[in-house]
C-alpha cells in the first residue's frame, strides 16, 4: 500500500533531507535541495513535503509553480512559523497539511498518512 506511494522531499538541508528519507522509507521517496530542482523533476508525486524557507525561491512559490504543471497536488509544507499564517492556503486546498517546527517523528508520519488519505473516494 505504501511503497507504491511517491513522496517529493524539497527541503535545502542536506541533514534535515536525509532524516524525512529515513523516517518515511515505507514511501517511494526523492529528495531535491530547492524548488528549482524540484521544478525539473519531469513527474508528478503523490505528496510533496515542502520546506517553507528554500532560498532562490520560497516553498509557497514553489507550490503554485509545481500545481501549473500538475493540478490538484497533495503538498504539506514545512516551517517554523506558526501554522495560522497558511490558513488560506489549508482552506483552498493548495496545501493539505503543515509540519511546524519543531516536530517528532509521529507527527511527520500522521501528517504524510492524512494528506496522502484526503480526497480518496
Amino acid at each position: 500500500m505504501m511503497a507504491n506511494q511517491s513522496i517529493l522531499i524539497i527541503e535545502d538541508e542536506k541533514y534535515l533531507r536525509h532524516l524525512y528519507s529515513e523516517i518515511l522509507g515505507n514511501y517511494a521517496v526523492e529528495t531535491v535541495k530547492d524548488g528549482f530542482e524540484a521544478l525539473n523533476k519531469e513527474r508528478r508525486y503523490d505528496l510533496y513535503i515542502v520546506d517553507i524557507g528554500l532560498p532562490g525561491m520560497d516553498g509557497l512559490k514553489t507550490i503554485k509553480k509545481i500545481r501549473e504543471t500538475y493540478d490538484g497536488l497533495k503538498a504539506i509544507i514545512v516551517t517554523g512559523h506558526d501554522v495560522t499564517n497558511y490558513s488560506t492556503e489549508l482552506e483552498d486546498g493548495m496545501i493539505k497539511g503543515v509540519l511546524q517546527k519543531p516536530f517528532n517523528i509521529s507527527n511527520l508520519l500522521a501528517v504524510v498518512q492524512a494528506a496522502l488519505e484526503m480526497d480518496k473516494g
